[in-house]
């Protein structure tokens, strides 16, 4: 390496592994940094992926337009009501959950009011697995598994960039 070349910056490469530098351009969240032990520190954070999310708003919709054709009645109308529910149910279960990798641990928060939360300290991890479809491989997203010891296995669904 020449002299002048030492102290130059280097443009990222696009390689598919991790990017741990994620932490830097995520906000803080209140589960991830309320459980935080002393100098436990956030090495990489995770989010779910929208593509998943997708069909019940296009479903709430297309049952918008076919109510304001005129085309459903009462029951069109209920079914309106159930799209926006799930919709809104999905919306709020996508913003309020949390994956984290700190130095000690592995954390996951899903949910608002019906939750659900997983810590495990990373000596107990033994393997971790990703699991991708075809859309899973096209829009980057897909399911990680987490093998801990004593055979313990966590999936989670729908993760953003698990590769």
């Amino acid at each position: 390496m020449r002299q002048a070349d030492r102290g130059r910056h280097r443009a990222p490469s696009r390689s598919r592994t991790p990017k741990l530098d994620r932490v830097a351009n995520q906000p803080e969240t209140a589960f991830t940094d309320a459980s935080l032990l002393g100098t436990e520190r956030v090495i990489y954070r995770a989010r779910l992926h929208w593509l998943p999310l997708l069909p019940l708003p296009v479903l709430f919709l297309l049952f918008t337009f076919v109510l304001w054709s005129g085309g459903l009645t009462g029951a069109g109308f209920v079914c309106l009501l159930a799209a926006a529910g799930l919709a809104i149910g999905q919306a709020m279960k996508y913003s309020s959950s949390e994956f984290a990798l700190t130095d000690r641990r592995l954390m996951a928060k899903i949910g608002i009011i019906a939750t659900r939360s997983f810590e495990l300290l990373l000596p107990k991890v033994e393997s971790v697995a990703v699991e991708q479809g075809i859309l899973g491989r096209l829009f980057d997203y897909g399911t990680v598994v987490v093998i801990g010891t004593g055979g313990s296995r966590e999936s989670f669904k729908n993760i953003a960039e698990p590769v």
